[in-house]
């Protein structure tokens, strides 16, 4: 009994604490990347409705105090939640359960709608399963004011996709907020960003109002998609977006690789009004932290258990590391104008 009472106790205290430090109104559009290593776990939140995207649960975060009170904040007036899987790997799915588990555990109210497929994802079948209609269709009118796309590339080209390849059958979601858009590409293969589409006008103005995106494969060098995928933004968009890798260089796979933060440093350019902050790579033998003020995050370098991104009310954009405050505003512009490659 006294056990009860001491975790409703904190749950009431954490909660008192959220609204005290978070500037947050329902009429914000909310995307939390969580701190999972490498592996991809990412929260919309929106009045009283939630939807995951990907979640992975690579460290364990459910069995963390300070993971189950962001959580615990995050649902505390949610009354709808939707899940959404990009693809059949299990550093994006395996953390499913144990998430209703723990917002059960909050509200046992509160329903789940996880999309018809993922049951067979979390089966091991990879389905292919992205008829953008029916994704659309699914997401569309849950989240007020909030308008979802889903990108493939054969829209564009000629490209074959290979259906056993589960890269080549990844979600790519564009979620917009007042004209501004946040780019969920789970571990979209290089396909997606080859020479023949990366300038093809009609191709880039999907991505010409993204400001803030989750980079693919968690900074891994294979096939260069980050690379293609930080020029594809490059070419279009003159304004500087908030770039997430969501990455552990100290687990088993040892991501981000420092090759690759070499590369990608420099595809932006300094923001002018940054905030120097780290970044933590490994470099073939040991972990090494760089700083920045390029307006790349690793979350593994975040304070907190996340990096929240907010799209507000009044159009402007925010980004929080826990409850500090360490961007505001929009556009964030390049110091040079912009040049394709």
């Amino acid at each position: 009994m006294e056990g009860k009472f001491l975790l409703k106790s904190f749950r009431i205290v954490v909660l008192l604490l959220s609204f005290l430090v978070w500037p947050l109104v329902d009429a914000d559009l909310v995307m939390r990347v969580f701190k999972v290593g490498q592996g991809n776990f990412i929260l919309l939140t929106k009045d009283d409705k939630a939807l995951v995207v990907d979640c992975g649960n690579c460290s364990g975060l459910l069995s963390n105090e300070s993971y189950t009170a962001e959580i615990y904040s995050a649902f505390s007036k949610i009354k709808c939640c939707k899940i959404v899987v990009t693809h059949d790997h299990d550093d994006h799915y395996n953390g499913i359960d144990s998430l209703i588990k723990a917002i059960k555990e909050i509200n046992q109210d509160i329903p789940f709608n996880v999309y018809q497929n993922t049951t067979n994802y979390l089966n091991g079948a990879c389905l292919g399963w992205h008829d953008k209609n029916l994704i659309e269709g699914y997401l569309n009118n849950f989240l007020d004011d909030v308008t979802f796309t889903v990108i493939k590339p054969d829209d564009f080209s000629e490209t074959w996709l290979n259906p056993d390849d589960p890269h080549q059958n990844n979600l790519v979601l564009k979620v917009t907020y007042k004209n501004k858009s946040i780019l969920l590409p789970g571990d979209a293969g290089v396909f997606l960003f080859a020479h023949h589409c990366i300038n093809t006008p009609n191709f880039l103005n999907l991505f010409s109002d993204v400001v803030a995106f989750v980079l693919p494969h968690h900074g891994s060098l294979k096939n260069g998609e980050q690379f293609w995928f930080a020029q594809l933004i490059r070419n279009a968009n003159c304004m500087y977006p908030l770039c997430i890798i969501s990455s552990d260089p100290e687990t088993s796979h040892q991501l981000p690789r420092k090759e690759y933060i070499d590369k990608i440093l420099g595809r932006f350019g300094n923001f002018s009004d940054a905030i120097s902050h780290d970044i933590s790579c490994f470099n073939g033998k040991n972990v090494k932290t760089l700083k920045t003020l390029e307006n790349i995050f690793i979350t593994s370098c975040a304070n907190s258990c996340c990096y929240t991104v907010i799209i507000k009310d009044d159009g402007d954009v925010e980004l929080f590391d826990g409850s500090t405050l360490l961007f505001k505003g929009f556009p964030f512009q390049f110091d040079s104008d912009c040049n394709t490659m």
